[in-house]
């Protein structure tokens, strides 16, 4: 596949800091690193046909292969959207 990024994106891990009054996980996100990505929109057929409903505001994120990315992780384009992983990555 042909990476061509055309945005940065500032990365934030989840780091886990304890258990809240419920027994929640409480945690907070710490700014890692900036990455270049090639940012698309989701084609909505392909998201229907593999998950049977149309969204809006999905989009693909190529990154190179030397960057690895939890599940967890906040991704924050630089007007200060925030995205987050859904589905595999």
């Amino acid at each position: 596949m042909i990476f061509f990024p055309n945005m940065t994106m500032r990365r934030y891990v989840h780091e886990q800091k304890g258990t809240g009054v419920y027994g929640e996980s409480v945690g907070q996100y710490t700014y890692t690193e900036e990455i270049l990505v090639d940012f698309q929109h989701e084609n909505n057929q392909e998201f229907a046909k593999r998950y049977g409903i149309e969204r809006q505001n999905l989009y693909k994120i190529y990154i190179n292969q030397s960057v690895s990315l939890a599940d967890e992780d906040l991704l924050i384009d630089e007007y200060d959207n925030q995205y987050l992983i859904v589905g595999e990555i």
